[in-house]
């Protein structure tokens, strides 16, 4: 959440174009922590909070570019249609591939597991290339986001 808060606050001060590459490097980089763990293997349980914790805020840092940009796509008359549909495509993303990750796992292995992941994450970039958003979407002058959730929320 905390990773969350600070993106969005983030993007208040310098709108989503400009936090968009920032935010998907944090994102796709917070894999490389599960990278280490696997080779690692550390038994400090301290050091893997820790480390587990640096990676949820990067990734929740992260998320909240896609989120923002959900809100941003979500314009228009059916505002919330269209932003219960986007939430609804990451959602399903994100079930799909877990459940393909258990078998994924046990076909390469702990380690080869991870490395792929944090491989496939490059893919965020591409898409990122093709993100077209105003400069000034999501930027406040008083710090404050001007990206709000659809009407009905």
């Amino acid at each position: 959440m905390l990773g969350g808060l600070v993106g969005k606050k983030m993007v208040a001060r310098g709108g989503l174009k400009a936090w968009l590459w920032p935010m998907a490097l944090a994102f796709t980089l917070s894999d490389l922590v599960y990278v280490y763990l696997s080779y690692a293997m550390p038994a400090n349980v301290i050091r893997i909070s820790v480390l587990a914790g640096i990676e949820q805020f990067f990734s929740g840092f992260g998320l909240s570019a896609y989120l923002l940009f959900i809100i941003y796509f979500s314009q228009g008359a059916d505002k919330k249609l269209h932003y219960d549909l986007c939430l609804s495509c990451l959602l399903l993303g994100v079930m799909v591939c877990g459940m393909l990750m258990g078998w994924m796992q046990d076909m390469l292995g702990y380690r080869h597991y991870f490395v792929v992941v944090a491989c496939l994450s490059v893919l965020t970039y591409g898409v990122c290339a093709f993100v077209r958003i105003p400069p000034d979407y999501g930027k406040h002058q008083d710090g404050t986001s001007t990206a709000h959730y659809p009407d009905g929320f």
